[in-house]
């Protein structure tokens, strides 16, 4: 699958990989669900700058910065974490759309579904 605006968002500093939330994530306060497993597959985004979020049409305001249990500092897209997947081996692919059920591609707009918080880009 490769890349498109309409169905996901890539950081230029990150070598235009796709961004992916985990619904198994808390979205606030951030918490991440991603384990040792996980982590095999899913690489946790690092902190960008301002500059970065504009170059890839993100609103830098819905970025946050937390840490995590480790003690790294991971990036956050309307709280939701931020993870790339190693499966992506392309810039701009989005082989890690729809893994599982639970991986999906984040777009600018993520919406509230009866009080829970899902992403957009489900498909």
């Amino acid at each position: 699958m490769r890349w498109s605006q309409a169905v996901a968002w890539t950081l230029p500093a990150g070598g235009r990989r796709t961004l992916y939330l985990f619904t198994k994530d808390q979205p606030w306060p951030m918490k991440t669900a991603c384990d040792a497993t996980c982590l095999q597959k899913w690489t946790p985004t690092a902190p960008v700058s301002a500059e970065d979020a504009k170059a890839a049409g993100l609103d830098p305001k819905a970025l946050f910065t937390f840490t995590t249990p480790n003690g790294t500092q991971q990036e956050a897209f309307n709280c939701w974490p931020a993870y790339t997947f190693k499966g992506d081996t392309r810039p701009g692919d989005i082989n890690g759309q729809n893994v599982g059920g639970v991986w999906f591609a984040i777009k600018q707009s993520i919406t509230i579904d009866q009080g829970k918080t899902v992403p957009a880009a489900k498909g």
